[in-house]
């Protein structure tokens, strides 16, 4: 798994679904990373806030902040970097994504075209409105905070499981996340949602062909 495409944030798209009865109060789950037995936690808060959310993620590799709507339509995403000179933020208006910052102490900026197309820049909580939803495929953009150039992806509905983290069994939909056309065969991910509260649960991918998996794992609330 790249960890960029897993540690950004959220989903553009127009969707009808409200989040507000969900995360009424401020809220705080923690998960725990592991790629070649290092295991780190991340602890994920959501705050209310007038006319959406405030999100924000902390871990050893740095803090990401979201800022969006009710619906989980995120209009603002920045992160900053605990390890490097890494600093950017992207910021939504109408079909326009605007990026800038620093990506290992070099400047960079672009402007990317996103006109209706959902913008999905972290699994576990861009993709509850998916799992919550009675479609069966997304079709969606990445930003790749390398390069920042955009990523063309698909998620797929597979079985619903049933899923045991520590000690509670969930019903789990299972969705298959990957690249787009020919590319599909080069990278591929896994992530599972609470089929109740639609909750994030686990996640399973790498970086491409022969290198290591990561697995996060849903520890509870804090």
């Amino acid at each position: 798994m790249k960890k960029w495409l897993f540690l950004l944030p959220l989903t553009l798209l127009i969707f009808s679904f409200d989040f507000s009865d969900i995360f009424s109060k401020k809220t705080t789950h923690v998960y725990s990373s592991k790629t070649n037995g290092k295991t780190f936690d991340t602890t994920w808060t959501i705050q209310k806030k007038e006319g959406g959310f405030f999100i924000e993620g902390k871990d050893e590799e740095g803090t990401t902040q979201l800022y969006c709507t009710k619906s989980f339509i995120i209009k603002k995403y920045d992160f900053k970097s605990a390890k490097e000179d890494t600093s950017y933020s992207f910021s939504r208006t109408d079909g326009n994504l605007a990026c800038g910052g620093k990506v290992k102490g070099k400047q960079m900026q672009a402007k990317l075209d996103l006109g209706r197309k959902k913008w999905i820049q972290q699994f576990g909580y861009g993709l509850q409105p998916f799992a919550q939803s009675k479609d069966s495929k997304w079709y969606f953009q990445t930003v790749n905070p390398n390069k920042f150039e955009l990523v063309s992806m698909v998620a797929s509905k597979d079985a619903i499981e049933t899923l045991v983290v520590g000690k509670t069994s969930y019903q789990a939909q299972k969705i298959n996340i990957t690249l787009t056309g020919f590319k599909s065969m080069f990278w591929s991910a896994t992530i599972w949602f609470d089929t109740k509260t639609h909750l994030f649960l686990r996640y399973e991918g790498n970086d491409g062909p022969n290198t290591p998996t990561t697995v996060v794992t849903y520890k509870g609330e804090k």
